[in-house]
């Protein structure tokens, strides 16, 4: 929230994102969208990331999704 408030642009992870109570993610994701947060999952992070499935790296990565 603090990130958002100094208008930087978030995504959050949320596979990489824990709570005691599973409930908790999911308002917590749900919030955070609403204020403008974008929310994503490590597959779609990495691939945004690399940007091309033709660079070399892609191939490195996939063991890390699959």
């Amino acid at each position: 929230m603090g990130l958002l408030a100094k208008k930087y642009d978030v995504e959050v992870v949320a596979d990489c994102i824990s709570s005691r109570k599973k409930n908790s993610i999911a308002i917590t994701l749900h919030k955070l969208s609403e204020k403008g947060a974008g929310i994503t999952n490590v597959e779609m992070c990495l691939y945004e990331l690399i940007l091309d499935s033709k660079r070399d790296v892609f191939k490195k990565i996939l063991p890390f999704i699959q």
